[in-house]
C-alpha cells in the first residue's frame, strides 16, 4: 500500500497484501476486501473487469518490492517528460512482455472476468 491513486503501482502484485510503504491496505483497502468484492459480485452474475494501464510504475527501478514479483531493473522503464516521479515500462523489452503475460495470469487467478488494457497495442 501506498497513498497514490492506483496509476503508478510500486508492485503491481500488491492489492493490499503486503506491509511496504508504511501500510498493507491500499487506498480502497486490502486484498481481503478485493477478493470479497469479486465473489459477491459474480454471486449476483455480474461481471468484474479490471482497467488497467500498465506502462505507468512509479520511479523504483531498483526498489525491492514485497512481492518480490514484476521486477524492474535499469532499462526496462524510461522517466514520464511530464511527472518527474513516474516511470513507464518499456513494452518492447522481452522481459517486461513476459511479466505483463504472467501479472495477467495473476490477474485471472482472483476471478477477475476480464481485464481492460490500455497500451496493449504497444506490445510486439
Amino acid at each position: 500500500g501506498m497513498d497514490s491513486d492506483g496509476t503508478d503501482p510500486a508492485d503491481y502484485y500488491d492489492i493490499g497484501g503486503y506491509d511496504q510503504f508504511g501500510t498493507v491496505s491500499t487506498r480502497w483497502g486490502t486484498e481481503e476486501h478485493l477478493r470479497l468484492l469479486i465473489k459477491k459480485a459474480r454471486q449476483l452474475s455480474m461481471h468484474v473487469i479490471c482497467d488497467l494501464m500498465i506502462t505507468s510504475c512509479t520511479d523504483t527501478a531498483n526498489f525491492e518490492t514485497a512481492s518480490r514479483m514484476f521486477k524492474r531493473s535499469q532499462g526496462v522503464t524510461f522517466p514520464s517528460q511530464t511527472h518527474p516521479d513516474k516511470r513507464f515500462l518499456s513494452l518492447k523489452h522481452p522481459h517486461i512482455e513476459q511479466q505483463i503475460i504472467s501479472y495477467a495470469s495473476f490477474l485471472t487467478s482472483l476471478g477477475l472476468t476480464g481485464i481492460r488494457w490500455l497500451q496493449c497495442e504497444l506490445l510486439s
